[in-house]
């Protein structure tokens, strides 16, 4: 499981520019030397911001583990 904290840079973003912030799951395979970047995951500024983490994270290790497929 992902940690939440990183996502609180979402509400920052959204905080200083009005704008909103896009997450990207990511997938490395050094033995195949490939790399995944799947959907992003974009930050919504009307949910609770404790909330909004979680649904970050998890979603973002969900898609992660779905780049690993082959």
């Amino acid at each position: 499981m992902l940690y939440t904290g990183f996502a609180n840079i979402g509400k920052l973003y959204f905080d200083l520019t009005g704008k909103t912030l896009r997450f990207y799951p990511v997938y490395a395979n050094k033995k195949k030397h490939t790399f995944k970047v799947g959907e992003s995951i974009l930050f919504d500024p009307d949910n609770d911001p404790r909330d909004e983490k979680q649904r970050i994270a998890e979603e973002l290790q969900e898609r992660m583990l779905g780049l690993k497929q082959p």
